[in-house]
């Protein structure tokens, strides 16, 4: 059975364009999930998955990361190879994804607004695996997932109903936004009912925001958000441990790393973001590129994605709405809205040489 690692051994080797820099490796050890049944209705699919990734505020003080450091060389990552293409009429706008820690190869993903609070699982051939159905949520305008653990240290599911088109282009939008958190499922075929889902419900310290990405802390479980503005780079906020029924004040943190000169159009349109399992690295994309941070030792997240980032390999998509690094610690995804998107796979090449002759 053919797992993202094999996958990515088929891979072709050709590298990355100059406009391409590397990305690099990291590993983690993994925050195990706390299983539980869900109402079901089953629906066999045709496959089973198999194995195959206001004022500013300080950040709260990092968790100790076990990281070697930067390296501005290597890894080099291959320029993109198909996983398989989204041949379902449920998925026709895809604008998040997360790679699943409880089982090897699945991707989890959600429609964007105007599709009920419900997500998906995709086997590694990237077939509609499993349907999951939120009970008592409202989905408003979901835009991206994460997967890290909640404050009982139970691997979870955050969904980002933090869309606000509003606020980006008039400056009126929602007076809060909410993310959803809910305990990784239980994997099984078939249309699921989870009554265990919750709206965490959070509001900006200075006014309302579009929002399309976000990440959590795989170490401490906090949140950040991305903002997606139309004039000003992109503004990161973080929120500790938000807590139900009432409402959460993120904290102003920054702002995302400017690209390099020239920086290509719409770069502040951050579209997606996710962290590394080990916490050390940082990737974000936008419609048209992807971008990595390399995060030090003890080092914020603030202060990571302040520098200026590097640009890393994305192959040409309809609308590049989602990333997230897979699950063999090696490479990343990326997929994207739209009829038969193809989901693409980024892998490590395992030749990797300085690229300044040493």
């Amino acid at each position: 059975m053919l797992g993202l690692v094999a996958l990515a051994a088929l891979a072709s080797v050709a590298g990355c364009r100059e406009s391409d820099p590397p990305i690099p490796t990291a590993r983690i050890k993994e925050v195990s999930a706390t299983s539980r049944p869900a109402t079901t209705t089953p629906q066999p699919e045709p496959t089973q998955p198999e194995p195959l990734a206001s004022a500013t505020s300080p950040e709260p003080t990092p968790a100790p990361i076990a990281t070697r450091a930067r390296d501005p060389a290597c890894p080099v990552f291959h320029a993109g190879r198909t996983l398989g293409t989204l041949d379902n009429p449920a998925l026709v706008e895809i604008s998040g994804v997360a790679a699943s820690r409880t089982r090897p190869g699945v991707l989890y993903v959600h429609n964007d607004s105007g599709d009920a609070a419900r997500f998906f699982a995709l086997n590694p051939r990237m077939e509609m695996f499993a349907e999951y159905q939120l009970e008592g949520i409202t989905a408003i305008d979901w835009e991206d997932v994460a997967i890290g653990p909640a404050s009982d240290g139970v691997t979870s599911l955050f969904f980002a109903d933090t869309g606000d088109n509003s606020a980006r282009e008039t400056g009126v939008g929602r007076d809060h936004v909410e993310v959803v958190r809910v305990p990784e499922p239980t994997l099984s075929p078939g249309k699921h009912s989870l009554s265990d889902a919750v709206p965490l419900p959070l509001v900006y310290p200075d006014r309302p925001h579009d929002c399309e990405a976000l990440a959590v802390d795989p170490t401490t479980g906090d949140l950040y958000l991305a903002t997606k503005e139309a004039d000003t780079s992109s503004l990161l906020f973080t929120v500790h441990d938000p807590k139900p029924g009432k409402l959460n004040t993120l904290t102003l943190v920054g702002e995302v790393g400017r690209a390099p000169n020239p920086m290509p159009l719409g770069f502040e349109f951050v579209t997606a973001m996710d962290f590394h399992f080990r916490a050390d690295a940082a990737i974000v994309r936008t419609y048209e590129s992807a971008w990595l941070w390399q995060r030090d030792p003890n080092e914020t997240w603030g202060t990571a994605l302040a520098r200026t980032p590097r640009r890393v390999p994305t192959r040409l998509e309809a609308l590049g709405e989602g990333i997230t690094f897979a699950d063999d610690r090696q490479s990343y995804v990326t997929i994207s809205e739209g009829e038969r998107s193809p989901v693409w796979l980024y892998s490590e090449l395992s030749d990797c040489r300085p690229t300044n002759g040493e």
